[in-house]
């Protein structure tokens, strides 16, 4: 490895407990350094009428890598969802912007990293 390069991490996988009230488990961000890119699976939530909507994943999006943060973005329904993972507290912030640039939701995860347990 020549100076000044630092080693990619191999593949990293959190498991994350969200401040929604409607999730129904944990959601799980796949994190590969090396292909510089992310994937998110959301547990199944409880809409606000009491209906159980199904876990669903993003697929494979972009991921920006530094030292202290991750960062993934991508654009749903009029939205751009930005992620920002902070490596050093294992959190994770999500701010949603709608096309008009105003704030338009935000929610926040606690994380571990995920280990086979057996």
């Amino acid at each position: 490895m020549a100076a000044g390069q630092s080693a990619l991490a191999a593949s990293t996988t959190l498991v994350c407990s969200s401040s929604n009230n409607g999730s129904l488990g944990p959601d799980v961000f796949e994190l590969n350094e090396a292909q510089r890119s992310a994937t998110i699976t959301f547990s199944s939530v409880r809409a606000n009428n009491g209906d159980i909507l199904p876990g669903r994943s993003s697929g494979v999006l972009p991921a920006t890598f530094t030292p202290n943060t991750i960062t993934i973005s991508s654009a749903a329904y009029g939205t751009v969802n930005t992620y920002v993972i902070n490596r050093l507290t294992a959190t994770v912030a999500l701010t949603q912007t709608a096309s008009d640039g105003h704030v338009a939701g935000y929610s926040n995860w606690t994380c571990h990293v995920g280990k086979a347990k057996f």
